[in-house]
């Protein structure tokens, strides 16, 4: 048999993981940082600052003077949960590598990730992300961001329906 013993400094650590992302306001927004993408993210900002006490973190939106490697690290550290949206360029050949890794480095910190991908890019989704339960998304007729299959609902509803979800299994 094996002893294992933790020491109180590392027990402490462990507790605060938990406790510290429960309690944070912000949610990271892995994505891809095209103009034609502005809109989802000013449709979930929207909803986020209208329906919740939630701020939406889109990493090339936050000033500072640090390398972006280490401010995306100290962002998914200590947000509550991750957003990553795995939409690409129609053809499917440039995969959002960082996206990618913001909601495996998310995993690995025992952090939810809601995974979300425009229409017209599921076909193109890696076989690593393929099994997730991704909320598929499109412009509807008047420019709304909605859910594919469910066209009355805005996106940004259905993220923070998962994300209560979420909350009340934990």
């Amino acid at each position: 048999a094996t002893n294992i013993s933790f020491s109180i400094a590392g027990l402490e650590f462990l507790e605060n993981l938990n406790f510290d992302q429960g309690l944070s306001e912000e949610v990271f927004l892995a994505m891809w940082f095209d103009p034609s993408m502005d809109a989802l993210f000013e449709h979930l900002e929207k909803s986020f600052e209208e329906e919740a006490d939630l701020t939406l973190v889109r990493i090339d939106k936050v000033v500072h003077n640090n390398k972006i490697d280490d401010e995306i690290i100290a962002a998914l550290r200590r947000s509550r949960l991750v957003l990553a949206d795995f939409t690409c360029p129609c053809d499917g050949k440039l995969h959002r590598g960082g996206v990618y890794y913001e909601a495996g480095f998310a995993h690995g910190l025992n952090k939810n990730v809601i995974f979300l991908v425009r229409e017209d890019s599921v076909e193109h989704l890696h076989f690593d992300t393929r099994q997730y339960n991704h909320i598929v998304w499109k412009e509807g007729d008047t420019g709304e961001i909605v859910v594919v299959g469910n066209e009355d609902k805005a996106l940004g509803v259905a993220v923070l329906e998962r994300i209560r979800a979420i909350e009340v299994e934990t």
